[in-house]
């Protein structure tokens, strides 16, 4: 009995049609699944890796625009001694240049049209530009 169990060509044609059917339909459809399983993946990984690097690049932006932002405050602030001296003596010529080349400083630095600095009559004391120094800022044009 065990013999004829072993011979090939004794067994009923359903059940030598039952491994061939395995090994030649579904096999080879295990195998092309288990590879589109892989492609996707590696194409599922591959698009999440670009959308997380566009994000990172996004962010990269933002924190260095902040930073920039903060530097030129932070330059803003180391350029006013110059300003709080001259505050107390607006006559020193010197001190006047100087402050006059910090608020061009400034002015450039945050991206102003001018920067000048008034006395509490309206007149300016400093200014960016040349032009803008003496003039009366109190006053109406209309009224001078």
């Amino acid at each position: 009995m065990i013999r004829r169990f072993l011979n090939w060509r004794d067994w009923p044609l359903a059940t030598k049609l039952g491994p061939i059917l395995v090994l030649l339909v579904i096999l080879p459809l295990v195998l092309v699944t288990l590879y589109n399983d892989q492609a996707m993946h590696r194409e599922l990984l591959a698009a999440t890796r670009a959308q997380n690097l566009q994000r990172a690049h996004g962010t990269a932006a933002i924190l260095d625009a902040y930073l920039k932002e903060n530097l030129d405050d932070l330059d803003l602030v180391a350029m006013t001694s110059d300003i709080l001296q001259f505050l107390h003596t607006p006559q020193d010529q010197a001190l006047q240049a100087k402050v006059n080349l910090t608020l061009s400083q400034i002015r450039q630095v945050q991206g102003f049209d001018a920067v000048y600095m008034t006395n509490a009559g309206g007149d300016v004391l400093a200014a960016s530009d040349p032009r803008f120094l003496h003039r009366d800022y109190l006053t109406p044009p209309w009224q001078r």
